[in-house]
């Protein structure tokens, strides 16, 4: 069985898109050189927010900067309702996957299921 390491980014009120993406692109410019986050490489990157409205607006931007990399988003209130296990996570389409689905994906490619969950 594989081991999959996530990057938990919790904002409170950053409200700022721009200070946000600079901590995206941080994790990003990391894990493209090849060095790890806490010394994890190939982190999944999660995004918890309060604010719904500032949560969607991060993944909008996320979006448009098209990294090659795994981001997925959920509030916090999804969070304390279903758990961070849950189907809560999404990356910029209404359908919610659970850590397992990112994880095991078990019913497709692991590059195909990035690319059909609307990375």
């Amino acid at each position: 069985m594989n081991e999959q390491a996530y990057a938990l980014e919790v904002d409170k009120n950053t409200r700022s898109t721009r200070n946000f993406l600079k901590k995206i692109l941080a994790y990003d410019g990391i894990q493209t050189r090849g060095a790890k986050i806490y010394g994890i490489a190939d982190a999944i990157i999660l995004i918890s927010a309060a604010d719904p409205k500032w949560l969607e607006r991060y993944r909008a931007s996320v979006k448009q900067l098209r990294l090659d990399r795994q981001i997925w988003f959920a509030s916090t209130e999804q969070i304390k309702r279903e758990g961070a296990t849950g189907a809560v996570w999404a990356n910029g389409s209404e359908k919610k996957y659970s850590l397992r689905d990112l994880t095991f994906c078990p019913y497709c490619k692991d590059r195909n299921f990035y690319e059909i969950a609307g990375k």
